[in-house]
């Protein structure tokens, strides 16, 4: 199930004969996947949209929709039932603040900001808060031709460590979606948690995710419009005071929508609503959503909002305008290879389709390509803060000391921006992503560090799906495939239950970068994951990560000291045995290391640091690389032995 094999490739397999399983071809096997326990089982709904034209007997025509759905307070009783994550489940808030003197403190997690401790006071004594994030997106699903489309919904708890146009669609079938919230968000449900302990949990929207268009979707707005304040259209170009939006004064302009009774009365509102800057939705779908204000739950999407917006969409296309023709293109292909760089060997113009992954990597080396060509002060500093601040933005955790830095890069842009302005490239500067920014100190200071779905959710949850059914009642076998991964996914975790292992030797490895980045360790080299001899207790061991074969294997001490550069390899080493082997005295360690010894030898690996303060949930992930000696007779099999003959020829 998990290998992404057709069912006729599983058949195959299975006639290989190379295991006795307990089935015999596909039809077997997956009878034995709908025969494993499942958690909370899909619905489908047909949902009736009323919309805002008239048919000829004066009554509003009505669309059908079809809905499938989870029960989101099901979902939330099998989050947090599963034992699997109780050691990684949090139940009350937490203010961090380490040190002794404690004035420093630190915003990471949800349970870490001002949004838990403020909604906790409301409920009543010994209530606990499961916080929802929801995330939409429209996703394409057919990749070259037709256009088969799905609006995906995800939902998740952060308690946990670890363009749609047609809006009334939108929020009628949200509405439904979310219609048992209501009840549960209001008196609590009793729940069994993966603790052994009950608890009477208050599921409360907490933070929504989504790009730029889907918000306004969400906040009724226009797409010119901020989603989350009222500031104007106009305005929104520099650091003025924006005051949030108020829930209770949108619901009322939304209301008299409702009352409407003719043509006229209904065209009369639509014009006052369009003059406060409100979607026409007779009901959205937040309305009655317990603690729940939908304009500060809106979060900020790095993805979308810096990486392929400000930074992409505008500063790199105002930076290339102050510099000469092809200048930007010429000095990204002369940059000097490394290893954890990404090479433009063609440029930046010429690539038609972005990705997050090639944009965070021309971040990286933005402001050094820019130097000296844009000759402007104002220009680079405006670069250099924009580029401090998207680094900023993404820190897995913050304090009070990050958000001010986080201030003071915006500030620094605002003030140095007006270059663009006289040079003729910029107008204004009234783009909804740019004004965002001023959103995001705020944002973290209530729900905690930014970190929205990541993009491969699509790509897991329903174009996988969609790509494994026939293409035609998709939304059917997309639904069952999603059943049944989820199945495998329960067995597979009893399978480690019962085994004994922990949370943490289940975690998937198959990758070394968890978010997005370049993570294979060789081209075609696996991993071992390993733990290094240390003297330090076993919570603080380091592990890491590096390849199974090593691409230059049984090199002499000889060659390493002549051609590495590795002089004192045999007396560092000789050291580092001497101090286990005093530890370890059980274990016979050999502290000699003669100079006839042979060493394989890697070109990376990734060290695992465990955190050592507060806010870090997870180990650093610090990679260390080393571009390889360029000796032809130790590389045999290297692409530059070739590199070698044609230089000796």
């Amino acid at each position: 199930m998990k290998s992404r094999l057709s069912q006729e490739k599983i058949n195959k397999l299975l006639q290989l004969n190379l295991t006795q399983p307990s089935f015999q071809n596909k039809y077997e096997f997956f009878k034995k996947i709908d025969a494993l326990p499942k958690g909370p089982r899909f619905a489908c709904e047909t949902v009736k949209i009323v919309g805002d034209i008239l048919d000829a007997h004066g009554k509003r025509m009505v669309e059908e929709a079809e809905l499938w759905l989870w029960d989101p307070v099901k979902v939330v009783r099998d989050l947090l039932g599963r034992t699997s994550l109780c050691e990684a489940t949090t139940y009350a808030p937490v203010k961090a603040c380490p040190g002794r003197d404690q004035l420093i403190r630190i915003y990471d997690k949800m349970w870490t900001g001002d949004w838990w401790y403020e909604t906790q006071a409301k409920l009543p004594s010994r209530a606990t808060i499961a916080s929802v994030i929801l995330a939409s997106d429209k996703t394409q699903l057919s990749t070259f031709g037709g256009d088969k489309t799905a609006y995906p919904v995800y939902l998740t708890l952060r308690n946990f460590t670890k363009a749609l146009k047609n809006y009334k669609v939108f929020h009628t079938c949200m509405a439904r979606l979310l219609q048992p919230l209501v009840v549960a968000g209001k008196h609590g449900v009793p729940m069994l948690c993966g603790d052994g302990h009950k608890q009477l949990v208050f599921p409360l929207l907490a933070t929504y995710c989504a790009d730029y268009l889907e918000q306004c979707v969400v906040a009724c707005c226009p797409e010119n419009r901020c989603a989350k304040s009222t500031i104007g259209r106009d305005e929104c170009g520099g650091l003025k005071t924006c005051w949030a939006q108020d829930q209770g004064s949108t619901l009322d302009s939304l209301w008299s929508l409702g009352a409407a009774k003719t043509q006229a009365e209904w065209r009369e509102v639509l014009d006052q609503l369009k003059v406060n800057s409100v979607r026409a939705v007779v009901e959205p779908f937040w309305k009655d959503l317990p603690h729940c204000d939908i304009f500060s739950s809106l979060m900020p999407n790095i993805l979308h909002q810096l990486h392929k917006g400000v930074f992409h969409a505008h500063l790199v296309a105002w930076c290339d305008h102050l510099m000469a023709p092809g200048e930007l293109d010429h000095r990204f292909m002369s940059m000097a290879s490394h290893p954890d760089l990404h090479h433009f060997s063609k440029g930046i113009t010429a690539i038609k389709q972005w990705t997050g992954k090639e944009q965070r990597a021309m971040e990286k080396v933005f402001v050094g390509a820019v130097a000296g060509s844009v000759n402007d002060e104002q220009a680079m500093i405006a670069a250099r803060a924009m580029v401090d601040f998207i680094y900023l933005a993404q820190l897995p955790a913050h304090t009070s000391e990050t958000l001010t830095q986080l201030d003071n890069c915006l500030c620094d842009f605002h003030h140095n921006k007006s270059i663009f302005v006289e040079t003729g490239i910029r107008a204004h500067f009234n783009i909804p992503k740019l004004h965002a920014l001023v959103h995001y100190p705020n944002a973290i200071l209530s729900c905690g560090a930014v970190d929205g779905y990541p993009e491969w959710f699509h790509i897991e949850y329903a174009k996988l799906g969609y790509c494994t059914s026939n293409k035609r009642d998709y939304q059917k076998q997309m639904v069952t495939w999603l059943e049944q991964q989820e199945a495998v996914d329960f067995f597979d975790t009893y399978i480690h239950w019962a085994q004994g292992l922990s949370p943490t030797a289940m975690r998937d490895t198959e990758g070394v970068d968890q978010g997005g980045e370049a993570g294979d360790l060789e081209e075609d080299e696996d991993m071992v994951v390993d733990s290094a001899p240390t003297l330090t207790p076993f919570y603080c061991r380091m592990t890491f990560w590096i390849a199974k074969r090593p691409p230059i294997s049984g090199v002499s001490v000889l060659n390493i000291r002549n051609h590495f550069g590795v002089l004192d390899l045999v007396q560092s080493l000789t050291n580092y045995l001497s101090q286990l082997a005093t530890v370890h005295l059980h274990l016979g360690i050999r502290t000699k290391v003669s100079t006839y010894e042979t060493f394989n030898i890697f070109k990376r690996i990734v060290l695992l640091v465990p955190s050592v303060s507060h806010g870090f949930t997870g180990p650093w992930e610090d990679q260390v690389q080393a571009t390889p000696c360029q000796v032809p007779h130790l590389l045999p099999n290297l692409w530059y032995k070739r590199l070698f003959q044609h230089n000796s020829g």
